[in-house]
């Protein structure tokens, strides 16, 4: 039986955080890892509740503010599950599509990296859903709209700690180094809200945002470019310099 678990980052918004962690005590998710990322003299207690259906809940909190990146794979180290699905802490996580993830993981073996889609996000055509892809698709296809992501454990970290907020560039070498394959589902695992004040999904389009991302993008020109990816490599060094210039000329 392959087993779930799902991890949840947490920063100062721990209303819309706490609806979250409940939204995840359904049938099928055996663990569920808290990562609190709010500075120590900021941090609240999580009155969480005992759980019905998951078998172990984790709480760790990390020294200092490290960000969203580097919080995602301290929860994925501290996981036991085969399965580990992302979520933010202003998502809430569709019941009836955890046995899916369950399934999907059975069904496609040499996939490591699931990407799902998320209730409240329009979708153009994907004909490409449902077939596992080379590492380097997840660059041509990151833009097929807002995604959950799913990953199977392994000896790799899924994101780079260094790069807040640009999961892209950890989710390539995730895959290139573990050997797996991405696949693209139809199935919908999460309600995601760009509303929440202070929510992770909120930071968008800040202008600190970004800058985050053109640093990302360049990571990710410089990565594919020794790959030989050179067609890929120039489009995502210029749009490291479209992000630059975002990051330039906003003021706020």
């Amino acid at each position: 039986m392959v087993s779930i678990s799902v991890v949840i980052p947490v920063y100062k918004n721990y209303a819309s955080a706490l609806d979250s962690i409940l939204s995840c005590d359904v049938a099928g998710i055996d663990e569920l890892v808290v990562v609190d990322d709010t500075p120590s003299d900021l941090r609240k207690c999580l009155n969480v509740p005992r759980f019905e259906h998951i078998k172990e809940y984790k709480f760790i909190a990390n020294k200092r503010n490290r960000g969203v990146t580097f919080s995602r794979n301290r929860g994925y180290f501290c996981a036991s599950g085969d399965i580990v699905i992302f979520l933010d802490s202003d998502d809430q996580l569709v019941s009836d599509s955890v046995e899916s993830v369950r399934f999907s993981a059975i069904k496609y073996l040499d996939a490591f990296c699931f990407l799902y889609r998320s209730e409240g996000v329009s979708y153009g055509a994907t004909s490409f859903e449902g077939e596992c892809r080379e590492w380097f698709h997840l660059l041509r296809r990151s833009n097929s709209g807002e995604r959950t992501v799913v990953v199977r454990k392994c000896g790799f970290k899924p994101f780079k700690g260094a790069l807040r907020g640009h999961e892209l560039r950890g989710l390539v070498s995730y895959c290139k180094k573990s050997g797996g394959k991405c696949i693209w589902l139809p199935e919908k695992l999460r309600s995601y809200s760009v509303n929440v004040p202070g929510g992770l999904s909120s930071l968008r389009t800040t202008k600190e945002r970004a800058r985050l991302i053109s640093i990302g993008h360049m990571s990710l020109a410089k990565f594919l470019c020794v790959e030989g990816k050179y067609r890929l490599s120039v489009v995502y060094l210029l749009k490291c310099f479209r992000y630059l210039y975002a990051y330039l000329v906003s003021r706020s």
